[in-house]
């Protein structure tokens, strides 16, 4: 095998090695995204269900919510 056979070999090995890291950090993006949804749902959910006198929970869950937006927004900030 000459030099420059080998050459595009191992450069279409490395962007096979690219491709399936990429697809796989977004895979894993996309599964943090569905979970934080999740979540958000719960805490919508149990939010509903706070009476006045569970006010002390209403405030844990305000502040779950407040979290979770700064999380969120940090994700943005991380891939621009």
């Amino acid at each position: 095998m000459g030099r420059a056979e080998e050459l595009k070999k191992n450069q279409k090995i490395w962007q096979e090695e690219c491709i399936q890291e990429r697809r796989k950090a977004l895979k894993e993006e996309e599964d943090e995204d569905r979970a934080m949804n999740d979540y958000e749902l719960r805490l919508e959910y149990m939010l509903e269900d706070c009476t006045e006198s569970d006010r002390c929970i209403c405030e844990l869950i305000d502040e779950q919510r407040g979290l979770l937006n700064k999380l969120r927004m940090r994700r943005i900030e991380l891939f621009l």
